[in-house]
């Protein structure tokens, strides 16, 4: 409508489409008071040309005439959803996300809680097409829906929706089948690599299942396969330890690695190449401990007195740039079991002594790399030190089969000792039994792992969890049902939510789940699923193999459920679909359809966008080489377009391109015998003779090859 003011005037309402020039409206259709100052349109159509239209009014008066503003009509539709949300679970400390689309202009947005509006103040995602609720507790479970409006009759609401909060609990998982045979079967050392991957030492013949994967292997956390490090050892691996390029060296009882002799107990080992490396002569007797220095020298520790060719006393240290060894002064007088480096370089040394470069020093001792002076931890400890751990504050937990530790009794088999100053603590009622294993998560706990029952009064079954309090008081936990039998090794791995720990040992369950020596504990300190990167479309020939990948943001235990056609893939007949990447080998058009995949951790989660496999049936014997049309199929061509088996086209692309030794000519071996996917490779010298006679032989055989 317009207002307009003077004698005799007159209105004529004008209309412009897409631009075109403006031309008088008459009443009549959808149009009335065309020449009015108010023009009404009834019920106009989104479809109609009046959506989208520029409208004027010219108004004539005694004085002349004047153009009003141009105004642009816009017509919406109702809302209408087309995709709803979906129910959700999720863990405490989550930010779960609700969305939605909807059709119609002009839409807006409000979520509501169990039927109330949420403040789009305090959330102003509530006014949007996705709903983020940041940092969920337990109170924020309810139903969650979302009222769509745009201004016309009427509003639309999406289906109601339930989010789950919950607490997440500690969890133990085995690695697979983990290890076995040997004697006896154990697992004693653990690494982590940096990416992630954890190498595994000790005595077995099998892991992952799989024999011949002697006294080592390497477990990938993410996709839950193991694979051998070439020929293993010929003895049992008893220490580890990563180099700052991500070398692993590996200390043990053995005299060969990779399948060479001569790798007298410690050798090199190459994750990326996969090849293994003597360091000198090695030593005469067993390496126990390893640690790396700062500067990436590497302290061995054992019960050896030759390494390298050098005369050593239980300690020593190797150059891996240079492969020099080198003698620890006087070294100590006993076996060295653990080693540690403290955050200034210097390293503290346990084990089975009472001598250190010479000092008085009771089964632990202080050694300094850069003067090579040793040193005693005051009264040091009772018996045999088996485990040392640095905290981030620079304290040692230390742990053994000793009863005191600093000259004070009833600091059972695990202390706490300042190596500033020489004070030793206990760690309240400790443990029941000897501790063979410490490691120290992000959080700044210890997981401490032996032969026990209980640790600081609370039961605990060979491995438990000490929580600092202050300098001199701790909590102790459980971990679970523990182990049923003794703990040798942990590793902490990288992210997780506080520090999924690796336990090695002679155990056979873990947490009451069945676990051959090895077992993952996911703590439960917190978990969540971020962003999932959604597997991508495939358009793969009959025959082939064809894999989708998933990839999860967050922390936490990750467990996959892949699909297809929202049903879920049966993981014993395809354990990939338990990964996540899925790998469907030797597809057939039964194969095509739709594939997605569900990612959980603990109480959260989340299905991915779906990707589409597409089959072709790409070629039905040697001689179907091109489509109907006399292009290539695959690989040389592109998938698509009508096959209908060795027609023309198939005979057409081979001579046209024969005689310039075209690829896809290439179908047979030099002696005629069909290439694969229908033969063996045997000699192929590219487009020869061969081609053609095989090419001839079975063109007018059809598909019936």
């Amino acid at each position: 409508s317009v207002t307009t003011t003077g004698a005799g005037l007159s209105h004529q309402w004008q209309r412009s489409v897409d631009g075109g020039a403006f031309a008088d409206i008459s009443n009549g259709g959808v149009f009335s008071g065309a020449a009015s100052p108010t023009l009404t349109l009834t019920a106009p159509s989104v479809a109609g040309n009046n959506n989208g239209a520029s409208f004027r009014c010219l108004v004539t008066g005694t004085c002349g005439t004047v153009t009003s503003s141009e105004v642009t009509l816009t017509v919406n539709s109702p809302p209408a959803i087309t995709t709803q949300p979906v129910s959700q679970t999720a863990c405490v400390g989550d930010s779960p996300v609700f969305s939605i689309t909807a059709t119609g202009g002009g839409l807006t947005y409000q979520w509501r809680r169990g039927g109330v509006a949420i403040s789009t103040i305090t959330n102003p995602s509530a006014a949007t097409a996705m709903l983020t609720l940041t940092t969920v507790q337990l109170s924020d479970t309810a139903s969650y829906d979302c009222v769509v409006s745009n201004g016309c009759t009427p509003s639309a609401t999406s289906t109601s929706v339930l989010l789950t909060v919950s607490t997440p609990t500690p969890v133990w998982t085995a690695l697979g089948a983990g290890t076995s045979g040997g004697s006896p079967p154990s697992v004693y050392a653990l690494a982590v690599l940096p990416g992630g991957d954890t190498v595994v030492g000790g005595v077995f013949t099998t892991a992952g299942g799989v024999a011949g994967r002697n006294n080592i292997a390497r477990y990938n956390p993410s996709t839950g396969v193991w694979s051998a490090l070439g020929a293993g050892a010929n003895g049992g691996v008893a220490a580890l330890a990563v180099l700052p390029g991500g070398d692993v060296i590996v200390g043990g009882a053995f005299t060969a690695a990779g399948g060479v002799g001569g790798r007298n107990n410690i050798a090199r080992y190459n994750p990326t190449t996969g090849v293994w490396s003597a360091l000198g002569m090695g030593t005469n007797d067993a390496v126990y401990a390893l640690a790396v220095l700062p500067g990436g020298d590497v302290i061995v520790g054992g019960d050896f007195f030759f390494a390298g060719g050098v005369v050593v006393s239980n300690i020593a240290r190797y150059n891996p740039s240079t492969g020099v060894w080198s003698a620890l002064g006087a070294g100590t007088a006993g076996p060295v079991y653990a080693l540690a480096v403290l955050p200034g370089g210097d390293v503290i040394v346990g084990g089975g002594f009472n001598f250190a470069g010479g000092v008085a020093a009771n089964a632990i001792a202080r050694y300094n790399p850069t003067t090579g002076v040793w040193s005693a931890l005051g009264a040091g400890t009772s018996a045999p030190v088996y485990a040392l751990a640095v905290l981030p504050g620079g304290d040692v937990i230390v742990g053994g089969a000793f009863t005191s530790a600093g000259g004070v009794g009833g600091r059972n088999f695990i202390a706490r000792c300042n190596p500033s100053t020489g004070v030793w603590s206990g760690l309240g009622a400790a443990a029941s039994g000897p501790v063979y294993a410490l490691a120290v998560p992000p959080s700044g706990e210890v997981i401490v792992g032996g032969f026990f029952t209980s640790a600081g009064g609370v039961a605990a079954s060979r491995i438990a969890r000490y929580s600092p309090t202050s300098a001199t008081t701790g909590v102790w936990s459980a971990l679970g049902a523990g182990t049923n039998d003794g703990v040798a090794a942990l590793a902490v791995l990288p992210g997780g939510g506080g520090g999924d720990v690796i336990a090695g040992g002679a155990f056979t369950t873990a947490g009451g789940v069945s676990a051959s020596r090895i077992a993952r504990y996911w703590p439960g300190t917190l978990a969540t699923l971020g962003t999932l990167t959604p597997p991508q479309p495939q358009s793969v020939c009959a025959g082939a193999t064809a894999s989708f990948t998933v990839s999860a943001t967050g922390t936490g235990l990750f467990t996959y459920q892949w699909r297809k056609d929202t049903v879920a893939i049966d993981t014993l007949a395809n354990p990939s679909a338990a990964t996540p990447t899925l790998t469907l080998a030797s597809v057939s058009t039964a194969d095509a359809g739709s594939y997605d995949c569900i990612v959980s951790v603990q109480c959260a989660s989340a299905t991915s966008n779906a990707a589409t496999l597409t089959v072709d049936n790409c070629r039905c014997n040697p001689a179907d080489i091109a489509f109907d049309d006399g292009s290539a199929l695959p690989p040389i061509g592109t998938p698509g377009g009508s096959n209908n088996g060795v027609t023309e086209g198939d005979y057409n692309l081979f001579f046209a391109t024969f005689f310039e030794a075209g690829l896809a000519c290439d179908i047979a071996n030099d002696d005629g015998s069909p290439l694969p996917p229908f033969g063996i490779l045997d000699t192929n010298n590219g487009v020869t003779e061969g081609d053609y006679n095989l090419f001839f032989a079975i063109y007018f055989d059809g598909c019936a090859f």
